[in-house]
């Protein structure tokens, strides 16, 4: 039979000893990354969370903050085009008008009273002369004059509302 070599204590480590040490470090690196697995879903939550809350309260303040009014894009009425020869008698005058408004009850009365309205226009074309409507002036002192005018010839209420402006589409004198 052989004989057992005797152990040295200082060559020998006890089985048991090795055994809590791994035991320890195996709890410690598992709570480890349970740690670091619970502090990235945190993470993750409240930033979803604080996102959420942050395009909810945009969101909220856009619509207490200042409510936005769509207009209604505008209505233009468009008249056939006026030849007239003008006040000097040696010129006449090709205009294109389209009125800008607001509303469909102008629209409508507009159209009933379409015949007073070209005669209106036609009257006041025709007492102009070359020199009063060929500066940029006396085309924005008729624009003017245009709406007043139809703004008189036409009864609705508030006719300072419904007619808003008048646009030239065509404008030759010769």
């Amino acid at each position: 039979m052989a004989k057992e070599k005797p152990k040295s204590p200082a060559n020998e480590k006890p089985a048991d000893s090795d055994a809590p040490e791994q035991a320890a470090a195996k709890p410690k690196s598992g709570k480890r990354r349970k740690v670091i697995m619970l502090l990235a879903a945190l993470l993750l939550a409240s930033g979803g969370g604080g996102g959420w809350f942050y395009m909810r309260g945009s969101q909220a303040n856009a619509k207490t903050a200042e409510p936005v009014h769509k207009a209604a894009p505008p209505t233009f009425v468009s008249l056939e085009t006026f030849t007239v020869n003008l006040a000097d008698r040696e010129h006449f005058l090709q205009l294109g008008v389209a009125y800008e408004v607001k509303g469909t009850t102008i629209i409508d009365a507009m159209k009933i009273h379409m015949p007073i309205l070209r005669s209106r226009i036609l009257l006041l074309l025709s007492s102009r002369s070359s020199d009063d409507l060929g500066s940029p002036d006396g085309k924005t002192k008729l624009a003017e004059q245009l709406v007043a005018l139809a703004r008189e010839a036409i009864p609705v209420e508030e006719p300072d509302k419904t007619i808003a402006a008048v646009h030239f589409s065509a404008f030759v004198i010769q």
